[in-house]
């Protein structure tokens, strides 16, 4: 993208910002690919938009994998941090990386200390997720704040499933103290409360009809999302999810799906949808994350139980609620066999 497209997109934004008395807050994501591989543009929007008259709070955030970190963006980083926000994506500190994104070394300390309450992202991927447990361990043994989460639009088979299901397992005794950041971290986060939902979902609200979101494409023009733009997609199907779904208010869910137990977890995501089948209305997931999703929950609702047991011989009495979903996380283990006879 043009320094001139960006500054035009922007300045048509601000200036409904103007007359928008809903909006208490906007964020301007800078986004890639590798959103670096552009610095020129980032730098010299980001120090326009600073010397804006701009009322209502706003953030400035770049998501990087640290690869392009060359000197002369620390030091621009640096004398802004306060103004910009940076996250880092790296899957570990060692072999998770290496396989998943570049043998480079990241100074991830950068990061981490500059932004600390910035938590490094890590995307799991079935090819390398038998190193979770060493990642995991490495990270937390430098005290370095993450978060993991499932990589999508890729097949991850029952074996891989099986593999993470053990890594997961393996990760269990670590957290049973420490309930929050197993959460915080994504690692144990599903909410069990949520499996076997009283009320069947038939229908998925459409995430491109929010009107909190607009992602712009490299030449300028409107998307639903990332997702939808031309980098990922082409630009006639960019463009014609833009003229074509923004009225859709939900899809209806895949009729597989209506009976599973963890359909409140599992993430629908529509751009995959459309990458993968060029409809929003066939399920990305079921081909590709859904074992992941499952081995997930099965070890999410085995931790529940863990911290349950571990409440009860602590001489604490449990209320109706945990009893309620400690009986949800049972009924789970026994309705979705584990993955791990595959390994």
């Amino acid at each position: 993208m043009s320094v001139e497209t960006a500054k035009k997109i922007l300045l048509n934004e601000l200036l409904q910002l103007k007359t928008d008395n809903r909006t208490k807050f906007f964020e301007i994501a800078f986004l890639g690919g590798e959103p670096f591989l552009n610095f020129s543009v980032i730098k010299t929007i980001s120090e326009w938009i600073w010397k804006q008259n701009i009322i209502i709070h706003y953030e400035i955030t770049v998501r990087t994998n640290g690869t392009l970190l060359s000197k002369e963006i620390k030091e621009w980083l640096l004398k802004n941090k306060k103004r910009i926000k940076v996250g880092l994506s790296m899957d570990g500190l060692s072999e998770m990386n290496i396989f998943n994104r570049t043998s480079i070394s990241i100074d991830w300390k950068f990061f981490y200390y500059n932004w600390p309450d910035e938590r490094i992202k890590i995307v799991l991927f079935k090819d390398s997720i038998q190193y979770l447990k060493k990642t995991v361990d490495e990270m937390n043994d430098l005290y370095i704040p993450f978060y993991v989460e499932i990589g999508e639009g890729f097949l991850w088979d029952t074996a891989d499933a099986g593999v993470f299901e053990h890594q997961l397992l393996e990760l269990v005794s670590d957290y049973i103290l420490k309930a929050d950041e197993a959460v915080a971290c994504g690692l144990f986060s599903f909410n069990q409360a949520d499996f076997f939902p009283k009320h069947k979902m038939t229908d998925i609200l459409f995430c491109g009809k929010s009107n909190n979101i607009i992602a712009y494409d490299i030449d300028g023009s409107p998307c639903i999302c990332h997702l939808f733009s031309t980098p990922v997609q082409s630009y006639d199907v960019a463009r014609n999810s833009w003229n074509n779904l923004r009225d859709v208010h939900s899809v209806p869910m895949d009729p597989q799906c209506i009976s599973c137990p963890v359909q409140k977890v599992c993430k629908t995501c529509f751009g995959e949808n459309m990458r993968l089948y060029n409809t929003i209305y066939k399920s990305a997931a079921i081909n590709t994350t859904c074992n992941a999703v499952k081995a997930k929950s099965r070890v999410c609702a085995y931790y529940y139980l863990k911290c349950i047991e571990n409440k009860i011989e602590s001489g604490n009495i449990l209320s109706k609620e945990e009893r309620d979903t400690a009986i949800k996380c049972i009924n789970l283990l026994n309705n979705i066999p584990t993955y791990i006879k595959e390994i």
